[in-house]
């Protein structure tokens, strides 16, 4: 649970960073924007996790950059790819 929390705080500090209204509309009609803000607070979760001896669940995320929740971001082997490759690096 405290990974999500700071996944979605990664969020929240762009919202305030460069305001909510420019961030929702960025999110939703750039996709380049919206990869870019969720690799960035998915890798923020993922240290907290490591640093914890925890598990990133590559596979279910995955599935949500390739689905309509995350407006079919990434292809799914793609998306396992980045996220495989993030998760090594830290």
């Amino acid at each position: 649970v405290q990974s999500i929390v700071i996944h979605e705080k990664c969020h929240v500090e762009k919202w305030q960073e460069i305001g909510l209204f420019k961030f929702g509309f960025l999110y939703f009609f750039s996709k380049k924007f919206r990869l870019e803000q969720e690799l960035f607070a998915v890798k923020e979760q993922m240290k907290f996790l490591k640093q914890h001896d925890e598990i990133y669940d590559i596979e279910r995320k995955a599935k949500h950059f390739s689905g309509k929740d995350y407006r079919y971001l990434l292809k799914i082997d793609e998306a396992r790819k980045v996220l495989t490759d993030l998760w090594q690096s830290i």
